[in-house]
């Protein structure tokens, strides 16, 4: 069933396999009446955005997928789990309420579990880079999952200790970003237009840009841009329809659309039901007789 594998690439990897357009549309979510958008400073800015992450031990999300392809199209149902700043755990489910495939995220592992063909595979997180061309951490699931900020485009290690000696991540955001606005959104940006024009003269390697649209009635993320110019790829990542969660809004509905020079994806999950600190069942334990993929 090489159609959950795909699945897995786009929840949790397969979000930069893109070109620089789409033919698909995002359902934006404008206001449509807005106040003027007040001049914030970066620090006030950032922490206006923390201040309203909601907060949570341990996050358990209900979902329903829906998987467009260019050529074909999936509905399935889930849930992934969330122990905070831990652990990962998603699970899949085939037709009639079987389980089709289990997914854990730790710190420095991937681990996939396909249980309709049982077998499974265990990987470092070098397999974004080495199959699908680009750097993902635990941490950045992590972040787009729960609709808080994450920094993609700045890869280079040395630069992010040269930038962030004492790991703090609000001075390696304010460091990194760089705050505009529009007539509706407070933006984070981290280059500026004259540097993304100079630099894709120059044809400069790892030219990645990332824009993040923030609501300034709620200082909630409503939209993520991720753009390499170099290479002509695009991701889009929306979030809609914030309810109340324990005093804090949470998105209701996290959508994808990414694309390559042959094939478009679209990826929505609708949450259904979101529970904070509760009881979750995090298992993973791989039968003896599944088969170990290389």
């Amino acid at each position: 069933m090489k159609i959950l594998q795909h699945i897995l690439v786009f929840l949790i990897v397969g979000l930069f396999v893109l070109a620089c357009k789409t033919n698909k549309n995002v359902v934006s979510t404008k206001p449509t009446n807005y106040p003027k958008v007040k001049n914030y400073g970066i620090g006030k800015l950032i922490d206006s955005i923390t201040t309203n992450y909601i907060s949570y031990d341990t996050l358990s999300v209900k979902f329903k997928l829906k998987v467009d392809l260019s050529d074909e199209s999936h509905n399935i149902d889930g849930v992934f789990r969330i122990k905070k700043d831990s652990l990962i755990w998603i699970s899949l489910m085939a037709p009639l309420g079987i389980e089709a495939a289990r997914v854990m995220l730790t710190q420095d592992s991937i681990y996939f579990m396909n249980k309709l063909k049982k077998e499974y595979f265990i990987k470092p997180y070098s397999l974004f880079e080495n199959n699908y061309h680009v750097e993902l951490t635990f941490n950045d699931i992590q972040a787009i999952l729960s609709n808080q900020l994450f920094l993609f485009s700045e890869t280079d290690e040395d630069s992010n200790l040269e930038m962030n000696p004492n790991s703090n991540e609000r001075e390696y955001i304010k460091k990194t970003f760089f705050r505009d606005k529009d007539s509706i959104n407070y933006i984070l940006k981290t280059h500026r237009k004259h540097k993304i024009k100079r630099s894709i003269r120059r044809n400069t390697k790892d030219m990645i840009v990332e824009n993040i649209k923030i609501i300034p009635q709620t200082f909630k993320i409503n939209h993520i841009e991720i753009v390499d110019y170099i290479e002509n790829r695009k991701l889009d990542i929306e979030y809609q329809q914030f309810e109340n969660i324990n005093s804090k809004l949470f998105p209701k509905s996290l959508q994808f659309v990414i694309q390559d020079s042959l094939k478009t994806f679209q990826v929505q999950l609708e949450f259904s039901k979101v529970t904070i600190n509760g009881e979750s069942n995090l298992s993973f334990n791989i039968p003896n007789s599944y088969k170990r993929l290389p």
